[in-house]
């Protein structure tokens, strides 16, 4: 069961650290984003993809983080872009879905919300069965 749950951690931690990743792409600040180094960043995503390779996380574990993936990819991405401009995404975590947006799939609030709800009771019938 704690394995299951670090999995879970280190794949919503993976999507959050891929939001800040892309907000620093999208931003167009590159090196400039932060005062600090951004490979730093990139070597946490690196090293996060390496641990789960390592520990080979439960398929359930997976599929409560396909369904949680846009709540903390997208939170961060956000979150970030507002940090960069304040006038962007003004909600932060929590802002809508962008009007602007090229992506192929923008997932709204609610609905990102209604996939962490999903994914977290996938995680806790997931832990009761073991």
């Amino acid at each position: 069961m704690v394995i299951a749950i670090l999995g879970y951690i280190l794949l919503a931690m993976t999507a959050s650290i891929g939001g800040v990743i892309e907000a620093i792409l999208w931003s167009r600040k590159a090196a400039d984003a932060f005062k600090w180094n951004e490979h730093i960043v990139l070597n946490i995503h690196r090293g996060l993809i390496f641990l789960l390779a390592y520990f080979a996380v439960s398929p359930w574990i997976i599929l409560a983080h396909i369904f949680s993936f846009p709540f903390f990819q997208a939170g961060a991405y956000y979150q970030t872009r507002h940090y960069f401009d304040k006038h962007v995404y003004e909600d932060g975590w929590f802002s809508g879905a962008s009007s602007s947006s090229t992506a192929s799939i923008n997932v709204k609030l609610k609905h990102r919300l209604m996939g962490l709800f999903i994914s977290l009771m996938i995680l806790i019938i997931y832990c009761k069965i073991l």
